[in-house]
């Protein structure tokens, strides 16, 4: 039986089709890579936000008049957290990190 085809013309459509194959492929592992960064970067941002407005889960909404307060000691949080943690910070930068949030806390202490 003959398709009409000569084996060299079933060669060249082998390769034809091994060629626009390898090209989907290419394309979908793009696509894909893509929205993966995408799809990573989103949930960063997330992360980000969820953990600027998280609060410990004893502690109770702000109440009248102590936004600037709650901010003020939100933002002290995060941003000491955030030197303490990062990698590049020496053990001298955490102790006066320390040396201050405990100074801090003191002189808030002799206002009671």
């Amino acid at each position: 039986m003959s398709t009409g085809l000569s084996s060299r013309s079933d060669g060249s459509v082998i390769v034809d089709l091994d060629r626009s194959v390898s090209q989907l492929a290419d394309e979908v592992r793009s696509r894909v890579k893509g929205e993966a960064a995408d799809l990573r970067a989103e949930l960063k941002a997330a992360a980000q936000e969820a953990r600027r407005a998280a609060r410990p889960v004893s502690s109770a909404p702000p109440r009248g008049g102590h936004d600037d307060f709650e901010r003020a000691i939100n933002q002290l949080r995060e941003t000491t957290r955030k030197i303490v943690r990062a990698k590049k910070t020496t053990e001298a930068v955490r102790d006066e990190v320390l040396r201050i949030v405990q100074e801090a806390q003191r002189q808030v202490d002799r206002l009671r």
